[in-house]
């Protein structure tokens, strides 16, 4: 499989969207969509507010959101290959990570630690991918110069932004 990559624009909204976040001391996440088999993300896809939790150690999708993220994926024709989301300390995975993360043989999740002065690098974040069995420690993706699109979704909406 090819080395996966983030555009630098959408790097910079990722950073953007935590170091906001952050300042509240509260948790945020989002999602990194790409065509099927490209190595590329094209897509990152922010979270909302309605049927979304965040807080100091807390980030929570409700799955009406989750079922319009992946109804936009089917329609556009891209998937969802990763989540992201924010710890105030370190990049682990906690026990509601392993608990209630997205346990899906090839899914990858990352962890962008300090989210009050989070680091923009892929690199200095926490990278896991699922094997159907657990969580084991995968490469970071890289930066790439360029951009994408992102999109905004919740329970109520989808949206670009």
């Amino acid at each position: 499989m090819s080395t996966r990559a983030i555009p630098q624009g959408l790097l910079h909204r990722i950073h953007a969207d935590v170091a906001c976040h952050g300042a509240r001391d509260r948790e945020t996440g989002m999602f990194l969509l790409a065509s099927r088999g490209a190595p590329t993300i094209t897509t990152l896809a922010l979270v909302g507010t309605v049927g979304v939790t965040r807080r100091r150690g807390h980030f929570a999708v409700s799955g009406k959101a989750l079922a319009r993220l992946f109804a936009h994926a089917r329609t556009n024709d891209v998937v969802v290959l990763a989540q992201i989301h924010s710890h105030g300390g370190a990049a682990f995975l906690s026990e509601v990570d392993l608990r209630h993360g997205f346990a899906v043989e090839g899914f990858t999740t990352s962890v962008i630690p300090d989210y009050r002065r989070p680091p923009i690098d892929p690199a200095a974040w926490g990278w896991w991918q699922h094997d159907g069995h657990g969580w084991k420690s995968t490469a970071p993706y890289t930066a790439i110069p360029g951009d994408g699109h992102t999109i905004t979704f919740d329970e109520a909406t989808l949206h670009a932004s």
